[in-house]
């Protein structure tokens, strides 16, 4: 009975070390994993904070129309039928490969309009400075008024190249516009009016004064009002 309770000092001793060691074992664990959850922590950050906070980077992806699937390419008729301006301080040219997004609103995040193919005019807003910058420095919204109404990403737009117009462009001499009818015959019946200074394109020389056109409406007109395009 003696010799177990000299000893009971030792095995005190002897637990408390072992707790102590444990104990240590288990901090040292614990701060180990602690440092890689700050090191992780440290490394994510930066990521976590771009993805939640949508301003501090854009994704160029959006602003051009390389992903497409989900939105219909927009059908234009001929520039020269619209008119657009062509060469003129209000003409820019779609530069973006896969087209570019017409958008309700100056952000990426707005509902598209429609998409412009690459290398049509497009109108913007007649109004010196009339870009609009949203985002990050440097991303700029240009405003258009044709083919479609809404904005653009301006670095996706180039100055228009002036051309010659095809050499079957007619553009319509009439003060009142020029009737476009079903046959050559001036009592065949009307299918249109084509206003006046606007191009059509002819299909041959014709005869007996009656011009066949195949755009902006099918059908003959009078070749008495159709000079050659500018």
């Amino acid at each position: 009975m003696e010799q177990i309770l000299s000893a009971s000092p030792l095995l005190g001793f002897i637990f408390l070390h072992e707790l102590i060691n444990t104990v240590g074992i288990f901090t040292m664990k614990q701060m180990s994993n602690w440092s890689k959850f700050v090191v992780v922590s440290t490394l994510l950050l930066p990521a976590l904070t771009t993805f939640v906070n949508p301003s501090l980077a854009v994704n160029t992806a959006m602003l051009d129309s390389s992903n497409s699937s989900t939105l219909e390419r927009t059908s234009f008729p001929n520039d020269g039928v619209y008119q657009l301006a062509q060469a003129s301080n209000n003409c820019r040219q779609v530069a973006a490969r896969n087209g570019l997004y017409v958008r309700e609103e100056p952000t990426v995040y707005s509902r598209a309009l429609g998409i412009i193919p690459q290398g049509r005019n497009v109108t913007v807003v007649e109004n010196p400075g009339a870009d609009v910058v949203v985002g990050n420095p440097g991303i700029k919204w240009m405003p258009i008024s044709a083919p479609l109404q809404g904005y653009v990403y301006a670095g996706f737009l180039s100055s228009c190249q002036s051309s010659p117009p095809p050499k079957n462009c007619r553009e319509v001499s009439r003060r009142g516009g020029l009737y476009v009818r079903q046959e050559p015959l001036s009592n065949s019946n009307v299918v249109g009016v084509v206003p006046n200074g606007r191009n059509v394109t002819i299909e041959n020389r014709g005869a007996n004064g009656w011009v066949p056109i195949s755009a902006p409406l099918q059908g003959y007109v009078s070749a008495t009002y159709l000079p050659y395009c500018p």
